[in-house]
């Protein structure tokens, strides 16, 4: 590379910068599709799991979370916002959709859930499901 003219370097440097964007925007791709978006933390308390959806420049409205027993289930779609009267020299945002299914840590209430969207996080608690025990009562076998 010791032989090559600044130039040469300059145009062989943003050769290189155009193949590296097509990889990123494959990985951002890859992400979306093999379900690793939208990221999330749980927490687990002593009466219920707090889920932390991180949805930044989602639309509340572009998002649907369905609980089915002990699946949390995420899918929307990531849409940037329309940009008019823009000549843009770089495009990286692309409108993509997304699922996620997430296994809850233990069995919670489905009609004891409270939800929150606030600042491109969503914040939901599940009240756990109350451990019980039940009795078996055994019955005589008829004498055989």
């Amino acid at each position: 590379m010791d032989d090559l003219s600044s130039f040469e370097k300059i145009v062989l440097i943003h050769g290189l910068g155009g193949e590296v964007s097509k990889i990123m925007s494959k990985v951002v791709k890859d992400i979306y599709e093999q379900g690793h978006f939208p990221p999330v933390d749980i927490s687990l308390r002593s009466d219920s799991v707090v889920v932390w959806i991180e949805l930044a420049g989602v639309k509340k409205e572009n998002v649907k979370i369905y609980l089915y027993e002990d699946l949390l289930v995420m899918e929307g779609v990531v849409r940037p916002p329309k940009a008019e009267n823009y000549n843009f020299l770089r495009v990286e945002r692309h409108s993509n959709p997304f699922r996620r299914i997430i296994k809850l840590p233990v069995k919670v209430e489905p009609r004891n859930i409270d939800a929150i969207f606030e600042n491109g996080v969503c914040r939901i608690e599940f009240k756990r499901m109350p451990k019980e025990i039940v009795m078996i009562k055994l019955n005589d076998d008829g004498g055989q």
